[in-house]
């Protein structure tokens, strides 16, 4: 994965959370918009990255460190978690969409 390529996959996270804000505001709804446009994998992989990156945050919860902790990464992500930030979400926002991610996967995956 090239860093274009990861970059992006932050910003459709960054896109879900603005359109998430205009409607509910609610985290579930910004994991699966996020989920629905970058895919499962690549948004369990960025969201599980994001919390590791941050993991010394005292605003990231012991639930969303649990989930992160729980994602098997590739190794791509796993060379990526150093630059796999956003300054555009929140953090306490960047737990609470993690904390929805198991759920939202769950529910996607069911569309489907």
């Amino acid at each position: 994965m090239t860093l274009k390529e990861h970059r992006s996959i932050i910003s459709m996270l960054e896109e879900a959370h603005s359109a998430a804000r205009e409607n509910s505001n609610n985290p579930h709804e910004t994991a699966r918009l996020f989920i629905r446009s970058a895919g499962a994998d690549a948004a369990a992989q960025c969201m599980a990255a994001m919390i590791r990156q941050a993991s010394w945050d005292g605003r990231i919860s012991r639930t969303a460190k649990d989930w992160a902790s729980s994602v098997e990464l590739s190794s791509e992500w796993k060379k990526r978690v150093p630059d796999t930030y956003c300054d555009t979400i929140h953090k306490a926002h960047l737990s609470q969409i993690a904390e929805a991610m198991e759920t939202e996967l769950a529910f996607v995956s069911a569309e489907q």
